[in-house]
């Protein structure tokens, strides 16, 4: 079954088809199909088969005859005896005689009458193919697919003209010049697909990199990042499920759950600019613990040498010996804990009221201002102006972020990782923004960094939570109308379903 000869008008419009459907098409294989096809189809050939640049060698990918039966051939002999797999040495005599190649290494073009009369390139493959189905393979067009860097990124093999009675013709110049440019169309347009690939690669080496450095950077919280990306992708898996059976209108596309990702893994990265001393502190007075204790040391010297000197009373001695042995106790016990059931602030007061003066006139106060009130929290181990230190990391993440280039695919990346501590109540950080201002995205990130934090066993300041107390507290904000009631009834089930 052959095409009937069309006129000129018919052919242009013919090539204008294909020339959008190469433009408009964004999957790589399409894109190839399209290719073979379309110059099968308008040069009126027989059989096509298309070989892709691989490292150093050209590799069948798809063969497709004049029928549309298609045979896609990766490894050892396709069942017409044609190579899968032809190496690109240069220089070797073989390959001089494999118009595939020589088509490939020269950049050119190569139309022959017939292949049997050709002693110019080796056919033997197609004799012998020949034998074995009772064929006669005459005319071959083999076009090189150049990119817009003039790179070789394969080679289109066509076969067997046919006239309008049905007899195998030779190429003519026409079809050759028309099947050129089809090619050439779809080289640029597959070198575009895979541009994009590879920034789409960059884009998430880099996101993966700075995940690593930010939780390298500290032995705490050292898995975080990893674990958000994971429920992120636990999350958008789950919803997607939801909406296939009818369950939601929300629907993450390949691009859409993407972005999440990279949003996921750079969340925390102004976590970069955050002093380590903030960062790991484990207790409530971190660094400062050796040097408060070793203060109140050197006071009791200082004191026992006043009372030996009898500038003190040895009932004087012992009452405020007494005390700092006390206050050691009390900080002994008050410090590592990450929550205080008593308060405990009356008698920090008391201790941060008092000082030693030496001989020499210098003031040594038993607890500096920012020592009590690191004491003096109730929940967690930093103070009201270390935690506003660690929540300047949000403000840090949208500011390296503003830094780096997100085209219009990746532009909302940098929004959701800059708001996942946002609440819908207006009480999150770091813009209060409420309801509708934080997008759905940032609200699943949200919920997503709670959850870990509260189960997580690098915390050294905390027990973890098990699954269950974690999802009490999440509903609990949900119902104070701090987290998206419906994604955190998701998550858990989602959760659920994961780890079940």
């Amino acid at each position: 079954m052959y095409y009937k000869k069309k006129s000129a008008k018919e052919m242009m419009a013919d090539i204008l088809d294909v020339g959008i459907a190469l433009t408009s098409e964004n999957n790589k294989e399409k894109l190839f199909g399209i290719i073979i096809e379309k110059c099968i189809a308008i040069t009126n050939c027989y059989a096509g088969k298309l070989y892709l640049c691989e490292k150093d060698s050209l590799v069948l990918s798809k063969y497709v005859t004049y029928s549309g039966c298609e045979t896609e051939c990766r490894t050892g002999l396709c069942e017409d005896s044609q190579p899968a797999v032809i190496p690109l040495h240069i220089g070797t005599e073989v390959n001089i005689k494999d118009v595939n190649v020589y088509a490939a290494l020269n950049k050119e073009t190569v139309n022959i009458e017939d292949i049997y009369s050709c002693g110019r390139f080796d056919f033997q493959f197609e004799k012998k193919n020949d034998i074995v189905h009772g064929f006669r393979t005459r005319s071959m067009l083999v076009i090189p697919l150049k990119d817009n860097s003039d790179e070789i990124i394969g080679v289109l093999q066509l076969i067997d003209a046919h006239g309008e009675d049905g007899r195998v013709i030779s190429f003519s110049k026409t079809y050759e010049q028309i099947a050129a440019s089809i090619v050439n169309q779809g080289a640029v347009s597959a070198a575009n697909m895979l541009y994009i690939e590879e920034i789409k690669m960059l884009m998430k080496s880099f996101v993966q990199a700075m995940s690593t450095a930010i939780d390298e950077r500290t032995p705490y919280n050292g898995s975080h990042t990893r674990k958000v990306t994971m429920y992120a992708g636990i999350m958008a898996d789950y919803i997607n499920s939801l909406y296939s059976e009818g369950g939601t209108d929300m629907f993450f596309t390949k691009q859409h759950k993407d972005n999440l990702l990279l949003a996921a893994g750079l969340h925390d990265i102004g976590k970069m600019i955050v002093p380590l001393s903030v960062m790991n502190k484990a207790t409530r007075l971190g660094e400062r613990y050796s040097e408060v204790m070793l203060r109140y040391e050197l006071i009791q010297s200082y004191l026992r040498i006043d009372m030996l000197e009898g500038k003190m009373t040895k009932d004087k001695y012992d009452v405020e010996y007494l005390f700092l042995e006390k206050t050691k106790e009390l900080i002994e016990y008050a410090n590592p804990k990450s929550f205080l059931a008593e308060d405990i602030s009356d008698k920090i007061d008391e201790i941060a009221s008092k000082s030693y003066i030496r001989p020499d006139g210098l003031v040594i106060a038993y607890m500096s201002t920012e020592e009590a009130d690191c004491m003096k929290i109730r929940r967690g181990t930093l103070s009201a102006s270390e935690r506003k230190i660690m929540e300047s990391h949000v403000d840090m993440t949208e500011k390296i972020l503003s830094r780096v280039h997100f085209d219009k695919t990746h532009e909302k990346v940098p929004v959701w990782a800059s708001t996942h501590h946002e609440m819908l109540d207006g009480t999150g950080y770091p813009k209060r923004l409420k309801g509708d201002e934080i997008e759905p995205e940032a609200r699943i990130l949200a919920i997503i960094d709670i959850y870990d934090a509260l189960t997580s066993a690098d915390r050294p300041y905390k027990m973890p939570m098990s699954k269950n107390e974690a999802f009490l507290v999440l509903s609990g904000m949900a119902g104070e109308g701090k987290l998206d009631k419906i994604f955190v009834e998701y998550f858990m089930d989602a959760v659920n379903k994961y780890e079940n």
